[in-house]
């Protein structure tokens, strides 16, 4: 059975901790309630029942009707049975819902040019049914599967990350903005605001850099002299 339109309270839950999410991880404000998650996860189970696979026999009850009606190409190949089967194989992992339509769509003169569709002509046809389904379920698991932060945790990683940046700022220059990564960033989020000091985020910076050792010298005397600049105007 076709799933139903996703419920509009749910459908708003979800689009609301999607606003709020960012690289996988989600603020407890915005985490919709038990309910709607149990409700977000019946309804991804639901979606994948609905994309279950064809069995082999039923992508070769509709490909051979193919083999009935419409023209062949090939046609010194003889051994038809071989033919679909494979068909069979390369469409195995294709949802049943799919397969039927594309294959009714070919026969119905909807789609193609009269001639036998290859198998990735019938799958790139099957994806258009099931497409909008397969993204609903990848955009209710970011949410199934997002990492909550806590309210206290969110607002000092906001703090610290604004922070940073007016350490940037400070120390602009001294360190390649290309060399600003994720790295860095990580070993700044468990410290208080109040620690962050322009000397404290070089030297966070500098233990990062020392990650990548073949780098490192080319950079750390001009930085560690620049530190030691702004440590005697603190």
């Amino acid at each position: 059975m076709t799933p139903c339109r996703l419920p509009s309270d749910l459908d708003r839950a979800l689009s609301i901790a999607h606003n709020a999410l960012q690289d996988g991880e989600l603020p407890e404000r915005s985490l919709p309630s038990p309910d709607e998650m149990q409700a977000l996860a019946d309804r991804v189970q639901n979606i994948c029942g609905y994309l279950s696979p064809a069995s082999p026999d039923e992508i070769a009850v509709h490909v051979a009707k193919l083999f009935t009606v419409l023209r062949k190409r090939n046609e010194g190949f003889e051994d038809e049975a071989q033919r679909i089967s494979l068909y069979v194989e390369l469409l195995a992992d294709v949802p049943r819902m799919a397969i039927e339509a594309a294959c009714r769509k070919y026969l119905l003169g909807k789609v193609g040019d009269g001639w036998l569709p290859v198998p990735g002509e019938i799958r790139k046809e099957a994806e258009k049914h099931y497409a909008h389904w397969q993204a609903e379920i990848d955009r209710i698991n970011a949410i199934l599967n997002a990492a909550v932060v806590a309210p206290n945790d969110y607002g000092m990683r906001a703090a610290n990350l604004k922070h940073v940046r007016d350490t940037i700022h400070m120390l602009k220059g001294a360190i390649p903005k290309s060399d600003m990564d994720s790295r860095w960033a990580a070993k700044m989020q468990d410290m208080e605001p109040g620690d962050v000091t322009p000397k404290v985020a070089a030297e966070k910076w500098l233990e990062a850099y020392a990650e990548k050792p073949k780098d490192a010298p080319l950079i750390g005397a001009s930085l560690r002299k620049y530190i030691d600049g702004v440590k005697d105007r603190l």
